[in-house]
């Protein structure tokens, strides 16, 4: 079994050593302490990373679905819109 540092994890999630050190001791996420030191099972980790994976619905902004409007604006305008220079009248 290969373990892993805070570091290590805090680069592999993209968080900070302090909210990685948070999250296991709450056991938020799989850890282990070894000799005073908190590690983490790689395989244990990627696991728990493939459980948070949850899809998502990119048809609709939130501040859409929170106001109420839905928005059934396809990629490409979205892309056009965002590539072309504003008109001014």
């Amino acid at each position: 079994m290969q373990y892993l540092t805070v570091k290590q994890v805090s680069e592999l999630l993209q968080l900070s050593p302090s909210t990685v050190y948070s999250w296991a001791e709450s056991g938020k996420i799989p850890s282990y302490k070894i000799n005073g030191s908190i590690r983490f099972s790689r395989e244990e980790i990627e696991e728990w990373i493939q459980k948070q994976k949850q899809p998502t619905d990119h048809t609709e902004g939130f501040g859409d679905v929170l106001h109420g409007k839905t928005s059934h604006t396809s990629f490409d305008e979205i892309l056009r819109r965002t590539i072309e220079p504003t008109k001014h009248s």
